[in-house]
């Protein structure tokens, strides 16, 4: 099974939903490029993933540099 939901401090992340809720009441409304940063490092959790692999997942067919992942 897929995990989409994902709980951490007062938040919960539905990828299903595409929703961050705070405090089980409040959504939060992300940018897309954070929600996707967001989503994708909470998949992969507790490993740690490496510069190139987050601009592989997060910016898959974009040239970026360094210094925009920082």
């Amino acid at each position: 099974a897929i995990n989409y939901r994902y709980q951490f401090a007062d938040f919960e992340l539905d990828t299903q939903l595409g929703t961050l809720v705070r405090n089980h009441n409040e959504e939060l409304k992300l940018p897309w490029l954070s929600y996707q940063l967001l989503s994708t490092l909470l998949a992969a959790a507790p490993a740690i993933l490496s510069q190139q692999q987050l601009l592989e997942k997060v910016w898959p067919d974009t040239v970026v540099g360094a210094e925009t992942l920082k």
